[in-house]
């Protein structure tokens, strides 16, 4: 297991990987019209965080063509690009607010803040320098179904140059069993790729990617009993011990 030092993000590493992912999905963008984003705001992430949560895919929907010519983005029709990229979900509306600075108000957010409201000292979720939210894949579909696995397959490769440039201390993966599944399934196109864990039944999974820890548990949106929720916030918990 690596022992993370939090050490300052490399900006031109982070740019370049923007750069970079952003040309590739726009090639794919028109290919499919999808839209796709990041979640979280990267430019507020100075240090490797505590920890990088990962979900399948957007969960949005919409066309890459409405999405450059859409007023919130502020594209003006033309190509989104890495320094687009970097910004997240930055979408505005009318008042000029993002969609990520009012995750406060979405259910999802909500209860995957509750996940971690346990976590000593502090629950990470409420300083966005201490988190990252992201996805497997930038593409958006309505529902993770919609998304083809041969997409999945040219899409997850940034996602992992993403962990890789930020060097975070653990990772959690939501929708945790179909995460992990497609995990292994580009582990085994991928030789440098290092990816193991426990394959026991059950919903909550340890693991590890490239030396970092890494756990899977159930989506904030799946319809989980209390006694159910309780388990994956005593999960988080456990996994995430002290942090400093």
């Amino acid at each position: 297991m690596i022992e993370i030092d939090f050490m300052e993000i490399n900006r031109d590493s982070l740019l370049n990987w923007a750069n970079e992912t952003a040309a590739a999905y726009v090639v794919l963008a028109k290919q499919y019209d999808l839209g796709f984003y990041t979640q979280s705001d990267l430019t507020k992430i100075s240090q490797s965080p505590k920890i990088v949560i990962i979900g399948i895919n957007g969960g949005s929907d919409g066309s890459y063509t409405d999405q450059i010519n859409n007023p919130g983005w502020m594209l003006d029709g033309e190509d989104l690009l890495g320094t687009d990229l970097i910004k997240g979900n930055y979408f505005k509306d009318e008042k000029g607010v993002s969609e990520w600075d009012k995750r406060e108000t979405w259910t999802y957010f909500k209860r995957l803040k509750d996940y971690f409201r346990n976590v000593i000292p502090y629950n990470p979720l409420n300083d966005e320098s201490k988190f990252v939210l992201t996805n497997m894949s930038f593409f958006n579909t309505a529902k993770a179904k919609q998304h083809s696995n041969e997409l999945f397959d040219k899409t997850l490769i940034f996602t992992i140059q993403l962990i890789d440039v930020l060097k975070p201390a653990k990772m959690v993966f939501l929708s945790g069993k179909e995460a992990f599944s497609r995990l292994d399934r580009y582990k085994k196109t991928n030789s440098n790729f290092q990816f193991s864990y426990d394959k026991k039944e059950g919903s909550l999974l340890k693991g590890e990617i490239n030396g970092i820890p890494c756990i899977g548990v159930p989506h904030p949106s799946a319809h989980l009993k209390t006694e159910q929720r309780e388990n994956v916030r005593n999960f988080i918990t456990e996994f995430m011990g002290s942090l400093s």
